[in-house]
């Protein structure tokens, strides 16, 4: 069960002991159904949720919570290995990846969703056959690119990345067996060398900033 600073006001709004109230708790995929007491909010699964938590999160709009047993935790990881922060951050659509502070998606004046939507169009209209998308991400490209093309290969290679996007209802297309999408978590720089010349139509290549992913700007690569 996720939340964020949005479906909290909702709660917030109606106030303590308004009974049964519709919100979303998967990021604005479904509404569900959550019963509104005087202590507090009872998620069902989730559990008992006071009031002073859910203003915690009324004063983060840049977050996404988790509801676990109770308690509401921010969807945050820290990586030893990259010495990185990750976290899911709501926009007014899909949620974006954000990595110590730098998002990993376009927000001004678009959202994550018409962003990748405007990337699978610049690919022409019609099917488009196989298609390689070099950085997954979130996923969001592979995913819409799936409903035009015969198969999408993406590669990721971090796998807070993979842990973030598992956690997140609007990436759960990346992990459905008998997909049209074949995620391969490995560097794209070697993977490519491996593929067949002539393997995709068409191949996306939506790198991460210069200071996060400056090889993949590389007259090599």
């Amino acid at each position: 069960m996720l939340l964020t600073e949005k479906s909290v006001r909702k709660i917030l709004e109606a106030g303590p002991g308004s009974g049964e109230l519709t919100v979303s708790l998967d990021l604005g995929l479904s509404e569900s159904e959550i019963r509104v007491l005087e202590v507090g909010v009872d998620f069902g699964e989730g559990g008992l949720v006071p009031f002073p938590a859910l203003r915690r999160i009324q004063k983060d709009p840049d977050s996404v919570f988790r509801v676990i047993g109770g308690a509401v935790e921010k969807v945050m990881l820290f990586s030893p290995e990259t010495q990185k922060t990750y976290k899911l951050r709501p926009t007014r659509s899909w949620p974006a990846l954000e990595i110590s502070g730098v998002l990993m998606h376009r927000v001004a004046g678009t959202d994550p969703l018409e962003d990748a939507a405007s990337k699978v169009r610049a690919l022409g209209r019609g099917r488009l056959g196989e298609v390689l998308d070099t950085c997954c991400g979130l996923g969001y490209t592979a995913i819409l690119g799936a409903k035009r093309a015969d198969a999408v290969t993406t590669i990721e290679i971090d796998p807070s990345v993979i842990s973030l996007a598992r956690l997140n209802p609007h990436s759960r297309p990346l992990f459905v067996e008998g997909s049209r999408i074949q995620l391969l978590e490995t560097d794209t720089r070697q993977a490519i060398v491996n593929f067949r010349e002539s393997s995709f139509d068409s191949v996306i290549h939506d790198p991460p900033t210069l200071a996060l992913g400056g090889d993949l700007y590389s007259s090599s690569f």
